[in-house]
């Protein structure tokens, strides 16, 4: 019987979850439509054909609607560069609502085989999905603020990213001849622009999706931890200490350094150290917390740290008493966990 109200109770705190995504994208969708638009083809020249004009007429184009050329490259105003983004937002955010709905669709479905072992899984395999597509250099560079910024890229914003992308990937031709051909360009009602939109499609629902299905997944994995203890305790066992003493303070703060590992996807599926990036994470939360003795007891050691790793992670880890450098991971994680904290 608790089995099921746990089930119950899970379905709605997930069906409330995506209907709030769902309702936000809504909102900024209807604020995007509503922006005053300057540069369109609708309101320069509806009638307008590029393929019949001369290399001057465009040239003469460009320079009164703000469009500066030098040696093959567009240099385009921030204001014009502002309502592309908006304007094509509104078609974008069509197409990620619509995928959050698949989504959806897709999670209540798992319910139907009543195991939240079922669903937590379906979650994980959605979870992996989505960062795959974000597991490139571009899609780092849309999705990831402080990848970014360790690029010295200048992007300042994944938007300021999706731009970047896409002049890089030599979108925006100004060959004359290649102009009549570039339908997309004339579809998003903005001259000389052509945007790779799918790629936006999938990195903006990979951008909303990502961090509500890890909070999902973290709260079954919960739930199914909380529900072996209480069927531990249902047969007169002793429940488990599931927290490892010699580390951490308490239960609390050992959860809390698990749910920083599924954050930096350090785990793989079956919840043990993946080869590349583990060990970055972890020493960035030691050494972030060590001497915070709300997560970290006194004693505890590098060494025995170590020890915890490869015992529940089932960690490779050659040094004893080293870790790889994590440097570039503690910024974001003590903004992730102050958050943890406040909650």
């Amino acid at each position: 019987m608790q089995k099921e109200q746990d089930i119950v109770g899970l379905k709605n705190y997930i069906l409330k979850s995506i209907d709030h995504l769902i309702g936000q994208l809504q909102s900024e969708q209807k604020a995007y439509f509503e922006e005053d638009t300057r540069f369109s083809l609708d309101v320069l020249h509806p009638d307008l054909e590029f393929d019949k004009m001369s290399k001057m007429e465009i040239t003469a184009f460009q320079r009164k609607h703000g469009i500066k050329v030098g040696d093959r490259i567009l240099v385009w105003s921030e204001d014009y560069k502002k309502e592309v983004i908006s304007n094509n937002m509104v078609s974008i955010l069509a197409s990620v609502i619509g995928n959050v709905e698949m989504f959806r669709s897709k999670t209540l479905q798992q319910f139907d085989f009543g195991s939240m072992e079922i669903l937590v899984d379906f979650l994980k395999i959605e979870l992996a999905y989505y960062h795959n597509l974000l597991s490139n250099h571009e899609g780092r560079l849309y999705y990831d603020s402080e990848y970014r910024k360790s690029t010295n890229s200048g992007l300042k914003h994944r938007f300021d990213a999706i731009w970047f992308i896409n002049e890089q990937n030599d979108l925006w031709d100004l060959n004359k001849e290649r102009l009549s051909d570039r339908n997309s360009a004339r579809d998003t009602d903005y001259p000389f622009v052509l945007i790779n939109l799918q790629q936006w499609i999938d990195y903006e629902t990979s951008f909303r999706l990502l961090h509500l299905i890890k909070g999902l997944r973290n709260k079954g994995n919960n739930m199914l931890s909380q529900n072996l203890t209480t069927k531990s305790n249902d047969i007169g066992q002793f429940p488990e200490d599931k927290y490892y003493s010699e580390i951490f303070k308490d239960l609390k703060a050992e959860e809390v350094f698990n749910d920083v590992l599924e954050e930096f996807d350090a785990l793989d599926r079956n919840g043990n150290a993946i080869k590349r990036g583990f060990q970055g994470v972890c020493e960035a939360f030691f050494s972030l917390y060590k001497e915070d003795i709300t997560f970290i007891k006194r004693n505890a050691t590098t060494a025995k740290f170590i020890d915890f790793l490869r015992s529940k992670y089932k960690a490779i880890i050659k040094s004893d008493t080293k870790l790889s450098d994590g440097s570039a991971y503690r910024s974001r994680m003590k903004r992730y966990v102050d958050r943890k904290r406040i909650k």
